[in-house]
């Protein structure tokens, strides 16, 4: 365990926590950026940015939101670029997007359902789930419920992912948008 501090490197295959006051603005190689918001958890799974066609990026969140901005890799490699959650895939189309997994009191705090949400601020994303994909444009926001605990048959056409009507209560500014909005 290691407190990161302004100029240290995060690394492939380490987790990154936030605590529920922090955030934190983390530059990627192929001039992206990462924004990571309190009370957020994640895995930087693969990470290779040497102008070649096997270049990619992919995190794991586990909860908790981030601000993603991608770098070149989304613009040359945009299969190549993804986030991983519990319950979705997320593939960057070239792109300023938030996913977020809220934390299951989160979630019933703010009267949401569990599950993973993707905010698309410029570009686009696909929200995967299996074989099922919604795509997600700017100005709006995709859903992913997370699977039943026991599996039931009645239950399966829930977990298609979904456009929602609104953006949900729990997105809010970080306090860094200002800049990452110019940076966008």
């Amino acid at each position: 365990v290691r407190k990161l501090r302004e100029g240290d490197p995060v690394y492939v295959g380490e987790r990154v926590r936030a605590g529920g006051e922090a955030e934190a603005v983390l530059r990627t190689d192929d001039a992206g950026v990462v924004a990571i918001r309190p009370n957020t958890e994640f895995v930087a799974e693969r990470f290779a940015a040497e102008d070649k066609p096997g270049d990619g990026f992919t995190v794991r969140l586990l909860t908790g939101s981030l601000r993603v901005i991608s770098g070149w890799i989304g613009q040359t490699n945009k299969a190549g670029q993804n986030i991983v959650t519990p319950s979705a895939t997320i593939g960057i189309r070239g792109t300023d997007h938030e996913p977020y997994v809220p934390s299951p009191e989160l979630a019933k705090q703010s009267a949401n359902p569990e599950g993973t949400y993707d905010k698309v601020n410029r570009g686009g994303t696909t929200l995967k789930v299996g074989e099922n994909k919604v795509d997600i444009d700017p100005g709006q926001v995709g859903f992913a419920r997370n699977p039943p605990k026991v599996k039931e048959r009645a239950l399966l056409t829930i977990l298609l992912p979904v456009l929602l009507d609104k953006v949900p209560s729990f997105y809010v500014p970080g306090e860094f948008d200002t800049e990452l909005d110019r940076y966008s």
